[in-house]
């Protein structure tokens, strides 16, 4: 599964993505090694970035069903990923 390290001023973080949904966004990227593309990665990127800019305050990407899922572990049960700063 395609997978990428994004810059951010929390420290490295982990994204796995498929071709159609975000699978997990991992705290230590460190722990993964980029590979592969996928056009649901590009835009995490973007919009990951664009927040850490204070130019986001929702994030609107389609997640993957996994249980195991990083984000699913964290409280969201939602088809969509959406969070606001507060």
């Amino acid at each position: 599964m395609p997978r990428t390290v994004v810059d951010s001023p929390i420290g490295p973080l982990g994204v796995v993505a498929s071709d159609t949904a975000l699978e997990a966004v991992l705290f230590d990227g460190r722990s993964i090694r980029p590979e592969g593309r996928s056009r649901v990665l590009d835009e995490v990127a973007h919009q990951l970035d664009a927040y850490f800019a204070a130019e986001l305050i929702e994030f609107d990407l389609p997640l993957g069903l996994h249980e195991a899922s990083s984000i699913a572990a964290a409280g969201s049960r939602s088809p969509r990923f959406h969070t606001a700063r507060r």
